[in-house]
Formats: structure tokens, C-alpha cells, sequence
């Protein structure tokens, strides 16, 4: 029905234009706006005309309505009230042919008109002053031009560049004419200058030709830049027995024979020069004469001994049609029928471009090629049928032919060009290739009399802005083979309101039987209905895109904008970005939701049953499915079912408008990584009978600060809660048996857990980075400490190993900065390396008589500590990083480089000069407070240290000479750098059940130390460097870009240097 209607309408349409009915007044709309603070413009498509009105002056206000219709606009009226134009305000108005202006206005601004190049009449008010610069400059078309008496000031280049103009009358009040006022007004043949004028700016009259007879000047300047010419013959420019120039129209010449030199580029761009005779008495052509123009051979009497340079010799020439080489090179402007011959097998480039007058084509079987440019503007042109032989249109071929109504192509053309039938608008009816695979970029840009069109099989790709503002199209058929839409192809197709596969009647048509294409839909706003058959497996992204009116979606049947008929899952990205849906009824029978398929649906913000009247309703009786709210980042409340007992894995995952769940006593269930990566969920509520918390169920919820773990639950799976910086504290139930791996690793603020005897295994890294924990019990039943467990915690102080443990795993308590009591039981056999490298210990706190060799664990025991300060043989080897304050005792003969390395110290306490500071890393900011005579004073003092001296004497403003040449001056550094090996990638797969090590091959121009650490980040924790620069990549490692910062310390003679790693993990 939708098909024969369509042709119904095409038929009515065609009969209108034989009558001489205008489309437009079939579907004429007005667009409206404002121009101004009181000021409004209207436009009528019907008589192509723009009405300004209000009071005041007209600004440019415009918006995009208005620049959607600037082209189409024809005739301007500016209505009375109207005071002042502001710049640019109607600039490359294409079309526009005629504008008035009412007694009311006063001035014009500058390049109102400019570009304006159809402008052929303009009436201008006696109440007009002023005109500004460049207003009417590139306005080619205007011929004649009457200034009232009125307009005292004219701007620079008013007139410049048009080219037709042939006569203007300036205004007798008129005092200055400006440079460039009339520069390449080729075609004037009279000026009058009247009296008023005082001067004529340099070059106000460049490149025109008049002939002394028809020059009034009444003033008493010199005309500048003007060609003063003897004689004009035939549109032939002559001065001093020369031909200086030609006008542009000329078609016949005779040269006479009193001329003796052809000037170069005389006769350049005199495209409708057909013959020329040229008498023996030139003696000289200059180059470029014949520039651009076409003339053939029997058309040419040349007596003279020069060659006609520039000039193009046609082969043959048929109704003004010039031909060379079996190829249409250019066309006359005036021709209006053409019947090109058999011999032609190629339209150039622009070979017909702005023939206006062209109504009738007739293209041969032999030709192969047309063009680029080939039939620009020709706008009278009304139809064309393209043979069978063309294998190629090029771009913009029949780009602004505005009256072709019908077009069939019959070639075996592949590609539709950009912008080939651009503002076709009269365009009802075109036929398209089988041959066909691709529609470019603006193919049928504002063909808005365009009703029907069926793409044929084959076509793959529709480019951007294809079908742009075709508001008339109501039928239109995409086949299977298209895979390619751009988000704009349709925009702007206001009519498409249905859509559905082949064969059901709707507007859009489409073939497509398992997959859609991404933008399929994209900007048809004023779609209301779409159909999606249960076949339909893969949906592309944004398939809606911009479609304003589709806001429902549900089941075949249910009346939804959107009707779908999947009965077992909705696939992947199948409403992904869909902003404007605000309802999604899901059946019962749809067991399985892919990822992304609600996706970025900024509109659904709640969840709940059928009947509840939430965004998404659901009809699931006892499980909620895997996936089923899958990116929903806008969701911010869930109503569960009574009946409900499962929560699938992934069921909420990256859901960050949560904030608050409770799960009520009739779920038993979570799936894995149920509330991954909900960054927004703060409080949460768990069901009393959930047994099992599922691997990364709450990973990655950074705000989560308030969770209960039911008594029930007996396993905490690995992951579960990785990432949640917030958490604070935890109480394990006494029924819980397994910790995983990595179950709060990164839980940076936990200081508080509560574990009971019935724990028997915590997993690797199960504790890590958990830097805020202090101490924590360790089940007695606990028989291996597993790898990694408390890694990173950088504030527990204390651990006791339980009496039954064996093993310590490796990395077990790396990085444990604070740890200062150590109880190992002697049943402990075997310590992984590295357990305890970073750990710094008092014999006095360190408890362990069993077999291990500790060289390898990296534990350091120290003679004593005092005030956080690890002393060593009188040596300070290590800091602990919470101390704000550090007194070094005086029997302190040395200080480890780094032992005060990245600590919050605010203030060193130091007595004498038997400590050179300069080997120490200070933190900047820290407070020195030494002897007032002491080389520690000066060096702080030199290198910027805030000081406080211990005699509490105030440092005078001025030093005295004598006193400065024996202060000590910081040793002039060098720079020193840090060069590497290349690293290998790593593929995350490889990596996921295993960890891998490598040690970084880094050396130092200089002579500093080498450090290393990892660059924090969220992935952090899969990655450690130890103090010799070993890498260890851990095993579910994913995939990323990691960094290892390398640290040269400062040192006597270097300056510190860095230099950040990367390791990538594919």
C-alpha cells in the first residue's frame, strides 16, 4: 500500500511540473527566526522569499534553520522599520536574484551581499547614507546600478569583482570613492563621476576597459587604476593600436587591420569566442592571449606569423558543444538543446558547468565518462537518461540542477560520488544501477522533492549527509548488502515515520536479515515505529541515534515504538546510547541479555516487575539473567520481585547511578561480578540466606562504604571486593571458611577485619595495598601464609603467624614499611623470597627459631629503634614513613641515603657537622633545625630548607663580604641519565594463570644509587619491582599500559634523575 502510494504521489508530482506547478507549493513550509532584538525573518519556500520585518537594526542572529534554507532564497524584502544591516548578513546567498530596501534604512554593512553572485537587481531607498565595504563585491550578475543622491560615504571595494556590471550612476552627494570600489568590473562601459566627488583612491578602477567617449567626470581627481581605451569594436578593447582586452561575451572577432600587438591574456576566459580573424599586421601576441578559450580549426584565419598562445583548438564544434579528442571540453553558455554525437567518450571536468539555459541533453552510447563538475548549475536542465556504455559520474556532475526531475541511470556505475545530485530539488524520481556499491558523502543533499527510492543488492556503504533534508522522502528500500550508514545519511528525512524489513509496508524499508548496521536509524527524528524480527542476532552501534520520537520499547505486541520479536536474549548494543528511551518492557521468556545492550540508555533510571511503572519493566519470576542491566549507567533504583531467588553475573555491572541496594531474604544468590564496577553504590544491603559472595561481585564499587556480610555466607570469593577504597572495616561471620584471592585487595582504608578460627585459607594478595590496616588476626587453622596476603600494607605494625602455618608465601609482607614485631612460629619451614623485603625489625621484636635462611626474604633486623628511626652499628638505615618529627641522636654517625625516603617528615632535629645532610633525601618542605654554625646550617640555607637555628638567632638581612667567603656553596651538579633495554610485550592471556619475572637492564651516566618503583594506579596491584629492579608481573594481570618509575639519587656530583618505563600487556 505505502509503495502505491508513493507512486500515486510521484504521478501527481509529475503532472504539476508539466503544468507548471511548482513542487514547492505542494509541500511549501515557512522557517522562521530572529535577526535582531526586535527584529524577525520568514521564509516562504513556496515563493522562495525572505521577508525581514520588525524595527531596529537586523543583526546576524540567524540560526541553523536559517542556514538550512540560505541557498534556496531568491528574492529578500526588507520591510519598513528597518534601520541599519549589520556585516555579512545575506554573504553568499547563492540563488538570491533580486532584494529591496524601505525608506527606513540608513545604512548597509559591510559584505552584506558579498558572494551574492546570482544578485541581478537591486533597489535601493532614497533614505539610505552609508554603504560599508565589500557589500556587494563578488555579486557577478548585476548589470546595472542606480546610488540615489541620498548615500554621502561608499566603502572600499563595494562593487569589486562584478564582473557584468556595465553602468552604474553614482550619487551626487558622493565624496570619496575608495580603493578597490570597482576593481574588476571587466564589462563597465560607462561612468559618470559627478562633481562632489574629492578624490579617488589608487586602484579604485583596476582592470576596467572604458572608451574615452563614455567617461563623464565632473570632478577634478584623476579616475585610478582605470584603462583608458581609444576605441571598442565588437566587445575588442584597443589603445594605441593594441588590443589591450576583450569582454567576456564576445563570439565573433575581426581583428583590424591597423592593429600591430595582441597584449598578453586579452582575450583570456572569452569562452564563447567561436571564430577569430587576425591580420597580417600584428607582429606580436602576448602569452596567454587565448587563455580559456575553445575554437576550432576552420573557425581560425590567422595571416599573421604568431601563435595564438593559450588558445585551445577544438576538433570539431556541434550547437555550441566544442570537442577535441573525442571528448566534450567545454560547452557555449547559451546553448539550450544539445544532441551530443556518437564519436564522443568523455564529459571533462565542468564541461556544461552553469550552462543555465541547457532544458534538453541527449548523451550518446558511446560514452564512457562524465566528469567531475560536468553539469554544475545547470539549472534548467529537466531530465537525463544515462546510457548503458558510462561507467563513471563523477562528483558534483549535476550538483544545483535544479529543475531535473528525473534521471535514469542505465551505466554500470559502482559509485554515486559526493555531492553528484546535491540540491536536485525538483529531483521526484531516480533510477539507480544494479551495478551500484557505494551512495557518497551528500549524494542527494536537499533533494526535498525526492518521494521514493529503492537502493539496489549490492550497495554496501551510504555516506554522511547522503539523504540530508530529503523531508519529502516517505519510501525508501536499503537492501541485505548495505553494512555502512553514517549517522547522517538520513538526517533531516522528516517523512520516514515506520520502519521494518522488506515487504511489511513501512516507510523505511530493509533487508538486513541477521545484522543491522551501526547509524541504521540515525536522525530519522520523526520515526515512530521501528520492527525488529527475532532473526535479527547483531545490532550495530547507535542504531537510534537522534531518533527523537522513539521513546518505548517491548515485545511484538505491546504497542511500543519500538517492537521486537526476540523470545530467547537480547544481543549486544541493542539500545546502546539510546538517550531518549524511556521504557523497556523485557518478557519473561528472555533468559539471557548481552552486554551493552542497554548501554548508555540515559533515560532508564529505574527497574522493576511489570505493573511497576519503572523505565524498565521485567517479567523474570525467579532469576534476574546474566547481563540484564549491563551498563546501565543512569540506573539509580531497582524494585526485586518477591518471587525473585538469583541475581545473574554481570547482572549489574558498570551500573554507577546506584547508590543504595538492598537485596531482599528471597535472594540466595549473587552471580559473579554481579555489582562490578559500580563506582557509585555507597550502602549495601545483603539477603540474611546468601551462602557464597561470588568472585568480584562488588570489584571496583570505590565508594562502597557500608556493607554487612550475612552469617550465613561461607566463602568470600576472589576479587570480591577488590578496589573499595572505602571500606573502613569488615566482620568476617564465623561461618566462613575461604577468603579469596585478592578479595579486598586495594581496600585502602580498611583498618579494621574481624576474622574467626573457622578461616582456613586466605588466598593470594588477599590483604594487598590495603594500607590503612594496622593489625589483623590470623586464624590458628591457617596452615599456609599464601603470596602476597598483606603486600603493601603499609601501617600494619604487628603479625604472629599462627603456630600451625608451614610456609610464607612470596611477597607475603613486602612493602609492610611499619611492621616492627614479628612473631614466626618454628614450624614455619620454608619463606618465599621477598616475603618480607621493605621490612625493618628490632631483634628485641623479632621472634623465630626455625630452619629458614631469612637473606632471602629480604627482612632487615636492626640493632635497635628508637622514635621510628631503624639504627644499625650507629647508622640510621630506615625511617618509618608516619613519623613527623626525627631528633638524630648524637651518637648517629650515618644516615642511609634513602632512609627518610618518602616520609611525612616536617622536622629533622640535627646537632654538629658529623653528618653531611647532603648525601640525605630530604623531603623539600621539611624544617632543618641545626647549630647556627654549622655547615648543616649553610648547606639547608643554600639549597632553599626552611631553617630554625637552636640558639633561636634571627639571621641578619645583609651578610658581611667576609662572612660569605667562607660559607660553603652547594657543589655546581651535573646531569646525569638513565638508560634502558628495550622490553618485550606481554600478552595478558599467557599471564592469566601464571606470573612471570624479569629484572630491568638500567645503568646511570652518573654515579647515583638506582631505585625503582611502581607508578601507582588502579592495575597496580598486579605488578611489584624489587630494590634491584626485578619485575614481577603477577598472574590476572590484565591487559594495560604499566609504569615503573627508575630513580638515579641525587649524590655529590649529579643532579637526581628519572625515567618512567612502560610495559605493555596486550
Amino acid at each position: 500500500m505505502k509503495k502505491l502510494l508513493s507512486k500515486i504521489l510521484i504521478i501527481v508530482m509529475t503532472i504539476c511540473m508539466i503544468n507548471g506547478i511548482k513542487i514547492n507549493n505542494i509541500f511549501a513550509e515557512e522557517t522562521n527566526g530572529k535577526c535582531g532584538d526586535s527584529i524577525k525573518w520568514t521564509y516562504d519556500s513556496d515563493t522562495e522569499t525572505l521577508v525581514v520585518s520588525g524595527e531596529g537594526e537586523v543583526k546576524d542572529y540567524f540560526d541553523s534553520s536559517y542556514y538550512s534554507i540560505r541557498n534556496d532564497i531568491k528574492y529578500i524584502k526588507i520591510e519598513n522599520g528597518i534601520t541599519n544591516i549589520a556585516d555579512g548578513v545575506f554573504s553568499a546567498c547563492l540563488q538570491l536574484t533580486s532584494v529591496s530596501f524601505p525608506n527606513s534604512l540608513k545604512s548597509i554593512g559591510n559584505n552584506t551581499f558579498s558572494g551574492c553572485s546570482n544578485l541581478t537587481n537591486v533597489i535601493f531607498s532614497d533614505s539610505i547614507t552609508t554603504i560599508g565595504n565589500y557589500t556587494f563585491s563578488g555579486c557577478s550578475n548585476l548589470i546595472n546600478i542606480i546610488l540615489p543622491d541620498s548615500i554621502t560615504n561608499m566603502g572600499y571595494g563595494v562593487f569589486c569583482g562584478c564582473s557584468n556590471l556595465k553602468n552604474i550612476k553614482l550619487s551626487n552627494n558622493l565624496t570619496n570613492i575608495y580603493s578597490a570600489s570597482f576593481s574588476g568590473c571587466i564589462n563597465l562601459t560607462n561612468i559618470s563621476i559627478p562633481e562632489s566627488v574629492k578624490d579617488i583612491a589608487y586602484g579604485a578602477f583596476s582592470g576596467c576597459y572604458v572608451k574615452k567617449d563614455n567617461i563623464i567626470n565632473q570632478s577634478s581627481c584623476e579616475i585610478r587604476g582605470l584603462t583608458v581605451i581609444d576605441d571598442e569594436i565588437g566587445g575588442v578593447c584597443i589603445k594605441d593600436n593594441k588590443v589591450v582586452y576583450a569582454r567576456r561575451w564576445v563570439e565573433k572577432v575581426d581583428i583590424p587591420n591597423s592593429i600591430i600587438n595582441i597584449e598578453s591574456y586579452a582575450f583570456s576566459g572569452c569562452d564563447n569566442l567561436m571564430y577569430i580573424e587576425i591580420p597580417e599586421s600584428v607582429t606580436d601576441i602576448g602569452s596567454g592571449a587565448f587563455s580559456g578559450c575553445y575554437i576550432a580549426k576552420v573557425n581560425i584565419i590567422n595571416n599573421s606569423n604568431c601563435d595564438l598562445d593559450g588558445l585551445t583548438l577544438l576538433d570539431d564544434e556541434v550547437q555550441g558543444v566544442c570537442i577535441k579528442d573525442s571528448s566534450v571540453i567545454h560547452v557555449r553558455k547559451g546553448v539550450t538543446d544539445v544532441e551530443i554525437p556518437n564519436t564522443v567518450t568523455n564529459i571533462e571536468n565542468d564541461a556544461f558547468k552553469n550552462c543555465n539555459n541547457l532544458r534538453k541533453i541527449v548523451l550518446p552510447e558511446s560514452l564512457t565518462t562524465i566528469g567531475e563538475g560536468a553539469f554544475y548549475n545547470c539549472s534548467s536542465l529537466e531530465s537525463i537518461t544515462i546510457p548503458k556504455s558510462v561507467t563513471s559520474i563523477g562528483k558534483k556532475s549535476f550538483y544545483r540542477c535544479e529543475n531535473i526531475k528525473s534521471v535514469i541511470i542505465l551505466g554500470q556505475i559502482n559509485k554515486i560520488y559526493e555531492e553528484t545530485f546535491e540540491y536536485c530539488k525538483s529531483l521526484t524520481n531516480i533510477e539507480l544501477p544494479e551495478s551500484l556499491t557505494s551512495i557518497g558523502n551528500e549524494a542527494f543533499y536537499n533533494c526535498g522533492s525526492l518521494v521514493s527510492i529503492i537502493i539496489p543488492e549490492g550497495v554496501i556503504s551510504i555516506g554522511k549527509y547522503a539523504f540530508y533534508n530529503c523531508r519529502n522522502l516517505i519510501s525508501i528500500t536499503i537492501p541485505q548488502s548495505v553494512t555502512s550508514i553514517n549517522k547522517l545519511s538520513f538526517y533531516g528525512c522528516d517523512s520516514l515515520k515506520t520502519a521494518g524489513p522488506i515487504g511489511s509496508g513501512c516507510d523505511y524499508e530493509y533487508g538486513w536479515d541477521t545484522s543491522i548496521p551501526s547509524y541504521a536509524f540515525a536522525n530519522c527524528v520523526n520515526l515512530k515505529k521501528v520492527t525488529i524480527p527475532k532473526e535479527i542476532v547483531k545490532i550495530g552501534d547507535n542504531i537510534y541515534y537522534g531518533c527523537k520520537s522513539l521513546k518505548t520499547a517491548g515485545p511484538i505486541g505491546s504497542g511500543c515504538n519500538i517492537e521486537f520479536g526476540w523470545d530467547e536474549y537480547i544481543p549486544s548494543f541493542a539500545f546502546k546510547n539510546f538517550t531518549n528511551l524511556v521504557k523497556v518492557i523485557i518478557p519473561e521468556e528472555i533468559s539471557n541479555i548481552e552486554q551493552y545492550a542497554l548501554d548508555g540508555c540515559s533515560s532508564l533510571k529505574t527497574a522493576g516487575p511489570i505493573g511497576s511503572g519503572c523505565n524498565i519493566e521485567y517479567g523474570w519470576k525467579k532469576s534476574i539473567p546474566n547481563r540484564a542491566f549491563y551498563g546501565c549507567d543512569y540506573l539509580t533504583e531497582v524494585i526485586f520481585s518477591d518471587s525473585l531467588t538469583n541475581i545473574g553475573s554481570y547482572a549489574f555491572y558498570r551500573c554507577r547511578g546506584l547508590t543504595d541496594i538492598t537485596i531482599p531474604n528471597n535472594i540466595t544468590k549473587l552471580g559473579s561480578y554481579a555489582f562490578d564496577d559500580c563506582t557509585g553504590l555507597v550502602n549495601v544491603e545483603l539477603s540474611d540466606n546468601i551462602i557464597n559472595i561470588e568472585k568480584g561481585t562488588f570489584q571496583g564499587c570505590r565508594n562502597l562504604a557500608n556493607i554487612n556480610i550475612p552469617n550465613n555466607v561461607t566463602s568470600i570469593g576472589d576479587y570480591a571486593f577488590l578496589g573499595c577504597l572505602k571500606i573502613n572495616e569488615i566482620v568476617i561471620p564465623n561461618k566462613v571458611t575461604r577468603i579469596g584471592s585478592g578479595a579486598f585487595n586495594d581496600c585502602v582504608k580498611l583498618e579494621k577485619i574481624t576474622l574467626d578460627d573457622n578461616v582456613l585459607e586466605i588466598g593470594s594478595y588477599a590483604f594487598a595495598e590495603c594500607e590503612s590496616l594496622q593489625s589483623i588476626y590470623l586464624s590458628k587453622n591457617i596452615i599456609k601464609i599464601n603470596e602476597g596476603i598483606f603486600s603493601g600494607c603499609k601501617s600494619l605494625n604487628r603479625i604472629t603467624i599462627p603456630e600451625n602455618a608451614t610456609s610464607i608465601g612470596r611477597d607475603a609482607f613486602s612493602g609492610c614499611i611499619n611492621l616492627a614485631n614479628i612473631i614466626i612460629p618454628n614450624s614455619v619451614t620454608k619463606m618465599g623470597i621477598e616475603s618480607f623485603i621493605g621490612c625493618f625489625v628490632t631483634k628485641d621484636n623479632f621472634e623465630y627459631n626455625g630452619t629458614c635462611d631469612l637473606s632471602q626474604t629480604g627482612l632487615v633486623i636492626v640493632n635497635k629503634e628508637e622514635q621510628g628511626l631503624c639504627i644499625e652499628n650507629n647508622r640510621v638505615v630506615f625511617a618509618r614513613k608516619w613519623i613527623e618529627t626525627a631528633e638524630i641522636p648524637e651518637n648517629i654517625t650515618s644516615i642511609g641515603w634513602g632512609a627518610f625516603r618518602d616520609c611525612n617528615l616536617k622536622d629533622f632535629y640535627i646537632h654538629g657537622d658529623s653528618i653531611d645532610i647532603s648525601d640525605i633525601i630530604l623531603p623539600e618542605k621539611v624544617t632543618i633545625h641545626c647549630d647556627s654554625d654549622s655547615k648543616t646550617y649553610w648547606y639547608a640555607k643554600n639549597n632553599g630548607y626552611n631553617v630554625i637555628t637552636f640558639d633561636k638567632i634571627e639571621e641578619s638581612t645583609t651578610i658581611q663580604e667576609e662572612t660569605k667567603q667562607n660559607v660553603p656553596k652547594s657543589p655546581v651538579l651535573k646531569k646525569q641519565t638513565i638508560k634502558t633495554a628495550k622490553i618485550k610485550k606481554y600478552k595478558a592471556k599467557k599471564l592469566k594463570n601464571k606470573r612471570v619475572s624479569f629484572k630491568l637492564q638500567a645503568t646511570t651516566t652518573g654515579d647515583g644509587r638506582l631505585c625503582y618503583y611502581v607508578c601507582k594506579s588502579q592495575k597496580s596491584k598486579y605488578i611489584t619491582v624489587n630494590k634491584l629492579g626485578k619485575v614481577t608481573l603477577k598472574k590476572g594481570i590484565k591487559k594495560g599500559i604499566y609504569k615503573i618509575k627508575i630513580v638515579a639519587c641525587k649524590t655529590k656530583k649529579y643532579y637526581e634523575a628519572t625515567k618512567i618505563i612502560k610495559i605493555k600487556v596486550k
